[in-house]
């Protein structure tokens, strides 16, 4: 058989609600050559069940069951076992947004020679609306470059979603990248910068691709949830700036989107748990460097 050109990577927790809803996104795609790999993170409801059923009418389906242990895990998983030129990610309770998704990916990629990154738009869907991304399409020599530009446009409401990039599976290997197990929020962010880091030649799609699903528990926030994503988003900031020094890179914008990504939990943290040398080094504008400052002195909450 020939090698698949897409593989998408699901895990999959407790999702017998919605996994039919994205399977079926998939198994309608106009471009058929691809693989699912669906990866069981221990559910305790009816997913697994759900996921055999669904196999048997789709051989494009490939099942692997682990342990609760996260979507990191099971995402690390199905990399060490996907076959296809390029990866997506599409989580279980999200879906494809159009049957031509696989298709104009496809298209893209093969009209553009040496491309190693596709950043597409995606919506967001809430119970009562759905908001958009708006991107101008536009084709850079690195993804470096593209990050830098779009890290703080707030137009791009899903900004650091692993859903929305199509990722060149044999760079994901050559600089050997995969998910962090010791982080529970905002892992995929932590990804998605360190491959832009890594790719050259990358691409902006205007096409709305992909649908991410907000749902009532995914808003619930009590504070010791709030202070575990904190924390996770200063380990993500700091590990983005050990690859941006890795690769020699300095730029003042990606400076101001780790410094707020660092601060962006200030309200449930203590004074003592900042990290002041990374504040400061990162304080890119004299407005960032006086309101750090401020922050300091405890005159100032962000």
């Amino acid at each position: 058989s020939t090698t698949p050109f897409f593989s998408i990577i699901i895990p999959c927790y407790n999702a017998e609600k919605t996994i039919v809803r994205c399977l079926d996104s998939i198994a309608k795609q106009s471009y058929c050559a691809y693989e699912v790999l669906c990866i069981n993170d221990g559910s305790t409801d009816k997913s697994i069940d759900i996921l055999f059923d669904y196999s048997k009418k789709d051989k494009h389906i490939k099942i692997f069951e682990q342990l609760n242990a996260g979507p990191s895990v099971a995402r690390n998983k199905g990399l060490d076992h996907a076959v296809g030129k390029w990866i997506l990610f599409v989580d279980a309770d999200d879906y494809l947004r159009s049957e031509s998704a696989l298709s104009t990916l496809h298209k893209k990629i093969c009209s553009e020679p040496e491309l190693e990154l596709v950043y597409f738009a995606g919506e967001v869907v809430f119970p009562l609306e759905r908001w958009s991304d708006e991107y101008l399409p536009k084709l850079y020599k690195t993804g470096y470059e593209c990050l830098e530009e779009n890290c703080n446009n707030n137009k791009c409401i899903v900004f650091g979603a692993l859903y929305v990039q199509c990722y060149m599976r044999s760079l994901i290997e050559k600089h050997k990248i995969r998910f962090a197990e010791d982080i529970v929020y905002g892992e995929d962010r932590l990804f998605v910068c360190q491959y832009f880091l890594s790719a050259g030649r990358t691409i902006v799609l205007d096409e709305v691709l992909y649908s991410y699903v907000i749902t009532e528990n995914s808003l619930m926030r009590d504070k010791s949830k709030l202070q575990r994503i904190a924390k996770d988003n200063r380990k993500v900031a700091l590990r983005i700036e050990q690859t941006m020094k890795h690769n020699n890179y300095t730029s003042p914008q990606l400076q101001k989107y780790i410094h707020g990504l660092y601060l962006s939990g200030a309200s449930v943290l203590e004074k003592k748990d900042y990290d002041w040398r990374f504040i400061f080094r990162n304080a890119s504008t004299w407005k960032l460097k006086i309101k750090d400052i401020l922050l300091f002195l405890g005159l100032y909450r962000y």
